[in-house]
């Protein structure tokens, strides 16, 4: 019989042993072509005025699910190769030469990746359809066909995955090289190392995380950020932060059950001293892993909460953008007639208030506000208060101004405490042909009453000096559209757009709505679809490090339940030592996310509370359902085949 022929025998007869494996690989191969298939479908990218941006987003996030995936495979297949030494000893035992069992690990891998290569290929092809689906629905577009699978994903899908599988079947090949005949079959049996955590070292973990927090805290024009440079801190948070978490797992978490253990009335209680005993031993050899964990976790809820903001503060920020469902400047009064005339003819969105805004568009020296980065004039649009008061009256804002002389109320709707001017008390200058005109700015709104692109700028000044301005700058009027249920009415907004030139600056709702609806909806869909995909993978790295742990732990068990322990002192046992594992990575992971969201929230001026609460709790929830299922394994391994007293 040849090789090949018995590494097909031993698949079939052992696909109980082979399943973890197995569906580890078809999982990785079923999420790799779903991904592709979104980075090349036209039909997702058609509806994205960036297309290339997305196919560009999606290519990036491709290589790192990639490398993720590559690295998750690697670690299933350490833990199958593992499981298999006492297999390989036996061969070597009875005679087999060693390039013979080499080839046998090196066909069955083989084999083992093909048969998910193409399970995984098929499921991914019928997946995709409801990714694709669901994506649709969530981004609103309506009336799309399927998802077409091109022969290009099938084609990148089978290059990757057959050379991950030939790295992992040379991982098999060369298995038998690394070890002697004693050491396979005794590897279950080898002791783990004792973990023995130093105070200095636990001091030092807690100083290096609490400098990662500061700095991540500290505002970007602080001096801690200028003294090290903006491109270098996030690199210094990033390495005192892991380097912190490392030292954390190593030695903070064995002070802390050191400390346990000094109580003795606590630690002889029940189960306790069992729990502990077995604890110690653990978090040595799972530093590594417990760290790596806790990186992945924050990385996974800050990623997908900073993707999911974007996505939650959509509407809040076209509501800033634009306040009005259809913004332009008038320039033709034909055009203005027709425009009107579309607007009306809409039966769906009825015309809640029109203004035609008289407005003067001046040069603006704002070099006094010490904007140094930016132009010292820039082109500004001037209304009167006393028109300001009428379209504030009419949006339901109860704010009236009224200014006198030079006086005058900056509107800005994306100011920020942290970097935005302070305006009040500064002087600006209106630069005219002939002279320039003194603005005091006395206030400043956190609003607008035109949408941004048509007038960017918008100062508010008294009549007496509008009516001034206006002898030498002929006013133009800007046109003011609200409409009933206006983030449907992208259709008749798009009439319009049609019907105006590029000079009328042209801006409207409905359409920066949806466009931003795809195009954040896009990157918080590809932000989820990373993080599942990270969660998952690192349930799994616990789940296999704790099974590879259950076959060793058999015999102890089994001695425990001899000398009188129960099931389910045993469950209780597994439960809290698991437990311990599974909630301090979580819970630093949590702890790092929250200090970088809070960060990110500085940064981009906008509330990260809701979204990442939700995130966390989705993040939570799925990591307590790999905690439950890794308790019932281990339990069913080491006590599973054995009745209760």
């Amino acid at each position: 019989m040849t090789l090949f022929k018995i590494s097909c025998r031993n698949i079939k007869k052992n696909m109980s042993n082979y399943f973890l494996y197995l569906f580890s690989m078809i999982f990785s191969v079923t999420i790799y072509v779903v991904f592709v298939s979104l980075k090349y479908n036209p039909v997702i990218l058609s509806e994205s005025d960036e297309s290339y941006k997305f196919k560009f987003l999606f290519g990036a996030a491709a290589y790192i699910l990639l490398l993720f995936v590559a690295i998750f495979i690697w670690y299933t297949n350490a833990f199958f190769i593992r499981n298999r030494k006492k297999e390989v000893g036996l061969y070597s035992l009875l005679g087999v030469q060693k390039r013979q069992i080499g080839l046998l690990l090196f066909f069955e891998n083989s084999l083992i990746g093909l048969i998910a290569l193409g399970a995984g290929i098929g499921i991914g092809i019928i997946a995709s359809n409801g990714v694709v689906a669901l994506l649709l629905h969530f981004l609103s577009i309506d009336g799309i066909a399927g998802n077409p699978i091109s022969f290009s994903v099938i084609s990148e899908t089978a290059k990757v995955f057959v050379i991950i599988t030939l790295f992992t079947s040379l991982q098999g090949y060369f298995l038998v090289y690394r070890f002697k005949l004693i050491d396979l079959f005794h590897a279950e049996k080898q002791p783990e190392r004792k973990s023995h955590g130093t105070v200095l070292a636990g001091i030092l973990s807690v100083i290096l995380l609490g400098i990662g927090y500061w700095l991540a805290l500290l505002p970007l024009d602080s001096k801690p950020w200028e003294a090290i440079g903006l491109r270098e801190t996030p690199a210094v948070i990033l390495i005192v932060v892991i380097i912190g978490t490392y030292l954390f797992f190593t030695s903070v978490t064995t002070l802390i059950l050191k400390f346990a253990r000094k109580n003795k009335k606590h630690d002889w209680k029940g189960i306790n001293l069992l729990v502990y005993s077995g604890l110690f031993y653990r978090v040595k050899s799972n530093a590594r892993t417990l760290a790596t964990i806790a990186i992945l976790s924050a990385v996974t809820i800050s990623a997908v909460g900073v993707s999911y903001n974007i996505f939650y503060n959509n509407l809040k920020v076209n509501n800033a953008a634009n306040p009005n469902t259809i913004n332009f400047a008038s320039s033709d009064i034909s055009k203005n007639s027709e425009v009107k005339s579309i607007i009306e003819s809409d039966p769906n969105h009825s015309v809640e208030r029109h203004f035609s805004v008289p407005t003067l568009v001046e040069t603006v020296d704002i070099s006094d506000l010490g904007l140094e980065s930016i132009l010292p004039q820039v082109n500004t649009s001037l209304i009167s208060d006393e028109v300001f008061n009428q379209l504030n009256q009419s949006a339901d804002r109860n704010e009236q101004l009224q200014l006198d002389g030079n006086q005058a109320v900056v509107l800005d709707p994306f100011y920020s405490e942290q970097y935005s001017p302070k305006y009040t008390g500064h002087t600006l200058q209106v630069v005219g042909k002939e002279q320039t005109t003194p603005l005091e700015v006395v206030d400043f709104k956190k609003y607008s009453v035109f949408n941004a692109y048509t007038a960017r700028n918008v100062i508010v000044v008294s009549n007496e000096l509008f009516d001034h301005l206006s002898v030498s700058t002929v006013p133009s009027n800007y046109e003011v559209y609200q409409l009933a249920d206006q983030k449907e009415a992208d259709e008749v907004s798009e009439k319009v757009s049609e019907a105006l030139p590029e000079t009328a600056r042209f801006s409207a709702f409905p359409l920066d709505y949806q466009a931003g609806l795809i195009s954040k909806g896009l990157t918080v869909f590809t932000g989820v679809f990373l993080g599942l995909v990270f969660l998952t993978a690192t349930g799994s790295i616990l789940y296999f490090k704790f099974l590879s742990e259950a076959n060793a732990e058999k015999e102890r068990y089994t001695i425990l339940y001899k000398l009188g322990t129960t099931k389910r002192e045993i469950r209780r046992i597994i439960s809290r030592q698991a437990l311990f594992i599974f909630a301090f990575p979580l819970l630093l992971g949590i702890g790092h996310s929250t200090i970088l969201l809070k960060g990110f929230s500085e940064f981009a001026g906008t509330s990260f509370l809701i979204p990442a609460i939700i995130c966390i709790i989705a993040y939570a929830l799925i990591y307590f359902i790999y905690y439950l299922l890794t308790v019932h394994s281990y339990f069913k391994i080491v006590m599973g085949h054995k009745n209760e007293a």
